[in-house]
C-alpha cells in the first residue's frame, strides 16, 4: 500500500490549539517534578520549605512555561473565528487538564484550580480577539498581554477558591499559624536584629559592670596589699576572670547561654499559657483565626496576581510578538508576500 505524502495536509488552524495542549502537559510535568503543593504551602510555619521549592529549577521552568499555552491560545483568535477558537483551545486545555489530573499527582491535588484554568482560555480568546480588532499599534503584544491579564484575574480567583476550600475544613492550618507566630517569637533574628547577639552583649556588659563595681571598690583594693596566699589567689582569680570578659570565647559562651534560655522559655508551659491568655483577652485575635482562610486565600491570590502582572504579563507580550513574527497569520503572510 503506497501513501502519497504530498496528499497529506495539515490544517494550520489547529496547530496552535495542539501546541496549547502540549505545553499544558509540559508545564504541569515540571510543576509535578518540583514537588510543589498548595496544601503544604498554606502551612505558614513551613514557609522556608515552600520558598526552597518555588526557587527550585523545576518550578522555575514550570513558571516560565506557564503563560505559553495562553499565548498560543490568544494567537489562535487571529487565525480562526472566535467560537471555533474557543472550542479548539478550551477543548485542548480541558483534555490536557484531564490527562494531567490522571497522570500527575500535583494536578489531581489542584483539580479545582484546573476548572478555572480551563475557563480562563475562553477569556483569553474573547479579549485577544477584541485587542486584534481595536488596537492600532503594537497590536499583537498588547492584545496578548491584555488577554493573559484577564486570564490571570480568573486564575487568581480560582486560586482563592481552591485555597479557601483547603483551609476552611482543616484546623491544622490555625495551629500552623500559631506555630508560625511562636517560631517568629523564638527566632534569633527579629526585625533585622539578632536577639541572641543583643542578649549576649547585654550579659557581657552587665558582668563587666558587676566586676567593675567589685574590683574598683576600696575594700577590694586593700585585698591586693595582703600577703595571705588564699587572698592573693582570690584576687588573681578575679583579675583573670575580668580579663576574659571581653574575649571572644566568653562572648560565645554568653551567646550559647542566652540561646538555651530562650529555647527553655519558649518550651515552657508558662509561655504556652501566656499565648492562650493573649488569645482569650484579645477577641480580635480569635476573629483573625476564624477568618484565617480568607486572609491566606487572599494572600495567595494577591501574590499570584503580583507575579502575573510584573513577570508573566510582560513575558507573554514578548513571546506573543516573537511567535507572531516567526509564524504570522495567513492574511499577514500573504500581505508580506505581495509587498
Amino acid at each position: 500500500m503506497n501513501i502519497d505524502m504530498n496528499s497529506i495536509t495539515i490544517d494550520k488552524k489547529i496547530v496552535f490549539p495542539a501546541i496549547v495542549f502540549i505545553f499544558i502537559l509540559v508545564w504541569v510535568f515540571f510543576a509535578n517534578a518540583s514537588g510543589f503543593s498548595l496544601k503544604e504551602a498554606l502551612f505558614l510555619e513551613k514557609y522556608e520549605k515552600t520558598i526552597s521549592l518555588v526557587l527550585s529549577q523545576n518550578f522555575l521552568i514550570s513558571f516560565f512555561l506557564f503563560p505559553l499555552p495562553f499565548v498560543f491560545a490568544a494567537l489562535t483568535a487571529k487565525r480562526m473565528e472566535r467560537k471555533q477558537a474557543m472550542k479548539y483551545c478550551a477543548g485542548a486545555a480541558a483534555a490536557a487538564a484531564i490527562i494531567s489530573i490522571i497522570i500527575f499527582p500535583v494536578a489531581l491535588e489542584h483539580a479545582l484550580f484546573f476548572v478555572f484554568y480551563v475557563i480562563s482560555f475562553l477569556a483569553v480568546i474573547e479579549y485577544a480577539e477584541l485587542g486584534f480588532m481595536e488596537l492600532k499599534r503594537y497590536v499583537t503584544a498588547r492584545a496578548v498581554g491584555s488577554a493573559v491579564g484577564k486570564a490571570s484575574i480568573i486564575l487568581a480567583f480560582g486560586l482563592f477558591v481552591a485555597s479557601a476550600q483547603i483551609i476552611m475544613p482543616n484546623g491544622e492550618y490555625v495551629k500552623s499559624f500559631e506555630n508560625a507566630l511562636k517560631n517568629t517569637a523564638s527566632s534569633q533574628k527579629m526585625g533585622g536584629m539578632d536577639l541572641v547577639e543583643i542578649g549576649a552583649t547585654q550579659m557581657v556588659d552587665l558582668t563587666k559592670q558587676s566586676f567593675d563595681t567589685v574590683t574598683k571598690n576600696q575594700s577590694f583594693e586593700k585585698l591586693r596589699e595582703k600577703n595571705d596566699p588564699d587572698v592573693v589567689a582570690f584576687v588573681a582569680q578575679v583579675d583573670y576572670i575580668y580579663s576574659q570578659i571581653n574575649s571572644e570565647q566568653y562572648k560565645q559562651s554568653a551567646r550559647e547561654q542566652v540561646k538555651a534560655n530562650q529555647e527553655k522559655m519558649l518550651q515552657s508551659q508558662s509561655f504556652s499559657d501566656a499565648f492562650e491568655t493573649i488569645k482569650q483577652q484579645f477577641p480580635e485575635f480569635q476573629r483573625l483565626e476564624e477568618m484565617l482562610w480568607f486572609f491566606e486565600a487572599m494572600g495567595a491570590a494577591s501574590l499570584f496576581l503580583f507575579f502575573a502582572n510584573f513577570i508573566l504579563g510582560p513575558l507573554s507580550m514578548l513571546l506573543g510578538a516573537l511567535i507572531e513574527n516567526l509564524y504570522p497569520a495567513e492574511e499577514e503572510e500573504q500581505a508580506t508576500q505581495n509587498q
